[in-house]
């Protein structure tokens, strides 16, 4: 069965991308996978003279994912009430981008679908984007939704 991988930030944007991509999956009669990514928070701590970013295991460590693996549930399971899919649900601590390709590995996804905030060029220019990240290093297909809203014009 194809799998595909949808990673979601429980942004407001982030029914749209599941709406989106069930509908994929519906199509091509795979399974999905919602994939929820926690980063690890950074905190600064001066060394000597200069000032180094030290990750905090301890947070992590005592993260609950439990919540997190609720929300994704209650995404997942209109879909597979609805349209009788197969959707499995994870939540992972790392870097997004990183965890999202190892996801894609770990289930040899057919496609990568993301949201796109539609953040503008400076933004890229700067502090880059998981769904820029994932393009320049992926060996997955990759489909990006575009979540930014119309402009109405009167």
């Amino acid at each position: 069965m194809e799998t595909v991988l949808v990673p979601v930030d429980f942004s407001d944007a982030t029914p749209k991308v599941v709406e989106a991509a069930a509908g994929f999956v519906a199509a091509l009669k795979a399974r999905m996978v919602l994939l929820h990514v926690v980063e690890p928070i950074a905190e600064y701590v001066p060394l000597a003279t200069s000032m180094d970013v030290l990750t905090t295991p301890t947070a992590l460590q005592a993260l609950d994912p439990q919540p997190l693996m609720e929300r994704l549930e209650r995404l997942a399971n209109p879909i597979r009430q609805k349209d009788s899919l197969a959707v499995l649900c994870e939540v992972q601590v790392g870097l997004a981008v990183d965890e999202i390709l190892e996801r894609a590995q770990l289930y040899q996804c057919g496609v990568i679908i993301l949201g796109s905030h539609g953040h503008g060029a400076l933004y890229h220019l700067f502090g880059g984007g998981v769904a820029t990240g994932v393009l320049k290093r992926t060996q997955f297909p990759v489909l990006i939704i575009p979540i930014r809203e119309e402009k109405k014009h009167d």
